[in-house]
């Protein structure tokens, strides 16, 4: 009878063991997060009024920073703010003057994006010093894009943002951290509206980019651990 008692101790202390322990996230977290990212995307273009398309790579510098709240144990939910630099390359024209000569024009284009985005995280694996989150974010994204060309040629348009991520998380001491998130991300501009000063009409196009999106950075947690 005693060891049957000693077997049922046994297994309820095991059993709410993982209530008690110290964990890296649990309801009532709260987690602030600031990383640096490198995106890597496949680009699909559409004129809207020709009608031809096009596709294209493209790679993305990207500084993120958000955060994070506990709902429950395992789930979490927040938000973030991203703001995306594309990587370009010179471009170059060329001005007709009235005397026949031929003025050839180098310029350095600049493409930038802002998103503001939600996200829910499923805390799958969560220790003392561990915390591994998987989930998705969906948001808004602006995007511009400005020639620098002797026209004045600027492209503008809002679309919307949508990943899928993994997040192993790992903690040095009570608050402090690193990070590395690697995220699956689609984005989708719908109508992106480009005007010059040598046009009286605006051209549209359409704009779609998928790949994946690495980044490495550092997480804060505001509430102490509990047991």
């Amino acid at each position: 009878m005693k060891k049957i008692n000693s077997l049922i101790l046994l297994s309820f202390a095991v059993a709410t063991c993982p209530m008690y322990a110290q964990v890296s996230f649990q309801k009532g977290s709260i987690v602030a997060d600031f990383n640096g990212a490198l995106g890597i995307y496949n680009t699909q273009t559409k004129d809207l009024t020709s009608q031809k398309t096009g596709a294209d790579k493209a790679a993305t510098r990207m500084l993120y920073f958000g955060g994070e709240y506990g709902v429950l144990n395992w789930l979490g939910v927040g938000v973030r703010m991203q703001m995306n630099s594309f990587i370009v390359s010179k471009d170059s024209s060329q001005t007709y003057h009235s005397n026949g000569t031929i003025t050839d024009n180098y310029f350095t284009p600049s493409v930038k994006s802002y998103d503001f985005s939600v996200l829910a995280n499923a805390h799958i694996i969560r220790t003392k010093k561990f915390d591994l989150a998987a989930g998705f974010l969906f948001g808004y994204s602006s995007l511009t894009f400005t020639w620098n060309d002797p026209n004045n040629t600027i492209g503008k348009g809002g679309g919307t943002v949508f990943d899928i991520h993994l997040n192993p998380r790992l903690y040095f001491g009570k608050h402090f951290g690193m990070n590395l998130n690697i995220a699956y991300a689609s984005y989708n501009y719908s109508s992106l509206s480009f005007t010059s000063n040598s046009q009286s009409n605006p051209d549209k196009i359409s704009l779609g980019a998928s790949g994946m999106a690495y980044s490495l950075g550092f997480q804060y947690r505001f509430s102490k651990f509990e047991k």
